[in-house]
């Protein structure tokens, strides 16, 4: 077998793995459908799965913040109920602004206008906080770590793995592999 079959079968291979992960999440049969924001809180959950945090960036709770308006409305908390994540109990926090954003492992970003968003990346940028876009235009490129994308994408979401490591976060290669790759950095 040639090195790109076994790579394309080793990536389908990790993507089924993570499909089942992610289905064994929520408390429905296959044939269910699930809601738009029930698959998002099953891959926030897995997203923190497969990214290790520095020690010390993780307190008695792991902490998953959703910031400005809440499109999970209870789902969220609901979904990750009783679940930990490295051995701590998850707690949800919305935030309005951006006071004490930094104290989050996990921060959701659902859409907001663009100066907005750079508000909220620069004041997470030199903390170990997973940025996570709800589908936002150059959510990437701007520095956020994962970003959502629309519905029929090729990919379910993107990640700019050079932000992820600036924070000191260390995304898993299985998880990279099943997403676009994106970049902040300017070439010339």
């Amino acid at each position: 077998m040639n090195i790109f079959k076994a790579k394309h079968i080793n990536k389908l291979i990790i993507l089924l793995i993570f499909q089942v992960v992610f289905a064994s999440f929520v408390n429905k049969t296959f044939a269910q459908q699930y809601s738009e924001y029930e698959l998002k809180a099953a891959y926030i959950y897995n997203f923190g799965k497969f990214v290790k945090w520095p020690e010390k960036s993780l307190k008695k709770e792991f902490i998953i913040g959703v910031y400005g308006l809440n499109p999970f409305k209870g789902i969220l908390k609901e979904a990750l109920s009783g679940r930990t994540l490295y051995g701590k109990p998850i707690k949800i926090i919305y935030f309005s602004d951006l006071k004490n954003i930094e104290k989050c492992n996990i921060l959701f970003i659902p859409k907001v206008k663009k100066e907005e968003l750079l508000r909220i990346l620069n004041a997470v940028k030199n903390y170990p906080v997973l940025t996570v876009g709800d589908n936002i235009e150059d959510f990437c490129i701007s520095g956020g770590n994962i970003n959502f994308t629309p519905k029929y994408s090729k990919y379910r979401f993107y990640i700019n793995n050079n932000s992820a490591k600036r924070k000191k976060l260390k995304i898993s290669s299985k998880l990279l592999s099943l997403s676009k790759i994106i970049t902040d950095e300017i070439k010339f």
